[in-house]
């Protein structure tokens, strides 16, 4: 969050699938209007590049293959808009996956994309009745979302102010996950979750995803915003 009412975020990511690899990154650029004090309407889009093709550091053979040659290399370049509009409580959302497709390797955009969709969310935030003891003013959130192509995804999470935090999920398409996380610091966070897939992705086994997280000092005080306070393993001495 650069102002008060823009925000963007950077990813970059690599995957492999034996010598295949794709990587690539995402832009994020949001734009939020306060309609009031406890109602804003946000405005998003995400800007991403993938890289996809063999990567010939992990081919190895005594003989030339010429079937990898004949194996595409796709680099491409989508472009998917959101909106959201958040009350005190609940959050409502559309967004487009693939709103348009670039080809940079042809130089065309790509028509007929099977991947384009139109994704919804319904996400409510609350706190817990307990307003003392260690789940003091703890705050539920709980997530659902359809991508009305092809999967589902609901969500649910607890946040503890100690610093602490939870989560479940489900996807229709990659199956259960579970995780933990907190704050080692008022600025480093770490996470664990674990995932287990069901379905016809079972034959490719569980996946264990670690997030370290630094979270850069704010001295703003905006007017509207999550401003909990989160507490921390380790506290500086005041």
């Amino acid at each position: 969050r650069f102002s008060e009412n823009s925000g963007i975020g950077v990813g970059l990511f690599q995957q492999d699938y034996g010598v295949l690899t794709t990587f690539g990154g995402v832009l994020n650029y949001a734009y939020n209007v306060a309609i009031n004090r406890e109602s804003n309407l946000t405005f998003g889009m995400n800007l991403g590049f993938y890289k996809s093709g063999i990567n010939n550091g992990k081919v190895v053979t005594n003989f030339p293959d010429p079937s990898l040659d004949n194996i595409p290399s796709n680099s491409l370049l989508t472009i998917n808009p959101g909106i959201n509009y958040g009350t005190a409580f609940l959050d409502f959302g559309l967004s487009i996956n693939n709103l348009a497709l670039y080809n940079l390797k042809t130089s065309k955009m790509v028509e007929d994309d099977p991947e384009q969709s139109i994704q919804a969310h319904l996400m409510y935030t609350g706190y817990l009745l307990a307003r003392d003891g260690f789940f003091g003013e703890a705050k539920f959130s709980g997530l659902v979302r359809s991508e009305f192509k092809k999967d589902q995804t609901v969500i649910a999470m607890l946040s503890i102010p100690k610093g602490l935090w939870a989560q479940a999920g489900y996807n229709s398409l990659y199956g259960l996950s579970g995780g933990i996380g907190f704050n080692l610091t008022s600025q480093i966070a770490m996470e664990y979750n674990y995932e287990k897939a069901m379905g016809d992705l079972t034959t490719f086994g569980s996946s264990h995803e670690i997030t370290l997280a630094y979270r850069f000092k704010n001295n703003e005080r905006y007017i509207y915003g999550d401003d909990d306070e989160q507490g921390a393993l380790i506290t500086p001495i005041k």
